[in-house]
């Protein structure tokens, strides 16, 4: 009985390290807020198809081809968008870089299409999941949907 309680115990502990890690983005931080946004997506799939649809100017029927055809997740359809909005690429490029890597994760999808880890892209993708998630700080909720974060040395000081 005693092994089972640690087997239990052990596997437990990796659950979280397997849903942070399904998306591969190369960011913890990423990987949970698209795991909260897949939650969310899946809860009611519904509005979340018709906010995508007026927050990206794309037809529901081109976010119901991503999610049946290309057994995409909401998450990675919304992740899809965002990578194309920071990109500025036509989101049918990002989907076309994500048949062909889909398995290298999307970490290296957009290393591929120019975002590099700790970019200025990297950081507006990031911030975007980030409050996409809901997770934003205290500090952020209040500078009038501005929520940009200083990044490196001496970025976005006032003068």
């Amino acid at each position: 009985m005693r092994n089972f309680f640690l087997l239990v115990i052990l596997y437990l502990m990796t659950l979280p390290v397997q849903a942070q890690s399904k998306f591969k983005t190369g960011s913890v931080d990423i990987d949970g807020d698209l795991n909260q946004i897949n939650i969310s997506a899946n809860a009611n799939f519904g509005k979340f198809r018709t906010e995508l649809s007026l927050a990206y100017n794309i037809t529901e029927s081109r976010i119901d081809h991503f999610h049946s055809e290309l057994h995409m997740e909401p998450a990675e359809i919304y992740y899809a968008l965002e990578v194309s909005h920071v990109c500025q690429k036509p989101v049918d490029d990002v989907i076309e870089v994500y048949k062909t890597r889909r398995g290298k994760g999307w970490g290296r999808i957009a290393k591929d299409l120019g975002i590099k880890p700790g970019s200025d892209e990297f950081h507006e993708l990031k911030e975007r999941v980030r409050q996409r998630a809901g997770n934003q700080d205290q500090d952020d909720q209040g500078d009038s949907g501005k929520g940009k974060k200083n990044h490196g040395k001496g970025k976005g000081r006032n003068k």
